[in-house]
């Protein structure tokens, strides 16, 4: 039965994945990316989105043509990210989070009978699978990545940034009892970190680097489930968070609608103490 969850769960990765890259294909074709007649975005960094920069190269942009690193991060990062991660596709993705979410949560129960207490894994692998999805492979591999390919560095780092940035703020926010009695399980910050290296990997390098990273993702959310720290509907709920920003930083430099869509920083005074938060406006 383990088997079928296991390559059940593979192929929803693997779906996402394919999804997301349609998505991606089409929205570059509709803005004429693939014709020559295009005009040459004035942003350097949206020039060429898929020609690699090493890091040397990138800190010289920035030094010679942003007002400030502070400027460079919120308009060449941030808000570009955020413009996307309210796009259709988007929106898809998000939905289709929530379904599985609400079905594996049917489920939890269960499959905690059935796999918990490293039932349907042993315990070394389950190990195996707590430090693989610690977030600090992760990180490592970013960290490479910006040295040597920065754009793709830049592109999973913004990723793993608003996937933790979200993992935190839902996990305290809802602070959900784990199966072991702890608190703080949803979503599960494992998988979503590991999603979101496994999918910007799928985007950055194709296929033969993105499954493979995907399957290794899978194997850290169901090594969760077995040592009980999390439930089913904990691992569903984090990998469909890493795929979300993912995609979402992947699309950065691909479309030139900036102007149709802004968010801002909300920074408001009060007596209980200061109010911060992002506004979001859209031009129809």
């Amino acid at each position: 039965m383990l088997r079928h969850i296991c390559y059940a769960f593979f192929c929803l990765c693997f779906s996402a994945q394919s999804f997301a890259s349609e998505a991606k294909e089409s929205e570059r074709q509709k803005i004429g990316l693939d014709t020559p007649k295009i005009e040459a975005s004035q942003d350097k960094f949206e020039e060429n989105p898929g020609d690699p920069k090493n890091f040397k190269e990138t800190l010289k942009t920035i030094r010679e043509e942003e007002p400030s690193f502070g400027s460079w991060l919120w308009e060449k990062q941030m808000r570009p990210t955020l413009e996307h991660a309210s796009d259709k596709p988007s929106l898809l993705i998000f939905l289709g989070t929530a379904a599985a979410t609400s079905l594996a949560h049917q489920r939890d129960q269960s499959f905690r009978e059935d796999y918990g207490d490293n039932k349907g894994m042993e315990k070394g692998k389950s190990g195996i699978g707590a430090v693989a999805g610690s977030g600090f492979p992760g990180i490592a591999i970013a960290a490479t990545q910006l040295w040597f390919d920065t754009e793709n560095g830049l592109q999973h780092s913004r990723a793993i940034g608003f996937t933790s940035l979200t993992h935190i703020t839902l996990a305290l926010a809802i602070n959900r009892e784990r199966p072991n009695g702890k608190g703080r399980s949803f979503p599960s910050g494992h998988t979503s970190s590991s999603f979101a290296t496994a999918a910007s990997l799928a985007y950055s390098y194709g296929p033969w680097v993105g499954v493979p990273a995907l399957a290794a993702a899978s194997f850290v959310g169901l090594s969760r489930t077995a040592n009980n720290a999390h439930w089913l509907s904990d691992i569903v709920a984090g990998a469909g968070l890493g795929i979300f920003w993912a995609r979402a930083s992947a699309q950065v430099g691909i479309t030139k609608d900036k102007e149709l869509a802004t968010w801002f920083p909300i920074y408001e005074p009060s007596l209980e103490g200061p109010r911060m938060g992002f506004g979001y406006q859209r031009r129809l």
